[in-house]
């Protein structure tokens, strides 16, 4: 299972971080569950996650949005279909 780390992040430079964890491993974590844009182009998928470029979507900001709630919640991880499954994968789809 692929997480998202909730913080801390450096305003305005936000490079999101993924981890993976496996069954008991796996921390306590807050799940995004949301409306895909009319464009899947605009969220933020797993690819954007690895090679930085997150916060060009237009999704980036729904995405954050979550981090921060899930933070302010006490979770440090978010779990979100749009970066946390490989679209590429048709294991994991």
């Amino acid at each position: 299972m692929r997480l998202v780390k909730t913080g801390p992040y450096i305003p305005g430079e936000e490079k999101l971080e993924i981890i993976q964890k496996w069954e008991a491993d796996i921390p306590a974590y807050a799940i995004l569950s949301h409306a895909w844009s009319p464009n899947p182009d605009d969220e933020v998928l797993l690819a954007d996650v690895l090679n930085g470029t997150s916060r060009q979507k237009p999704g980036f900001s729904k995405l954050w949005r979550a981090i921060e709630r899930a933070r302010l919640d006490g979770y440090r991880w978010l779990w979100d279909d749009t970066c946390c499954i490989d679209k590429t994968s048709s294991v994991e789809l």
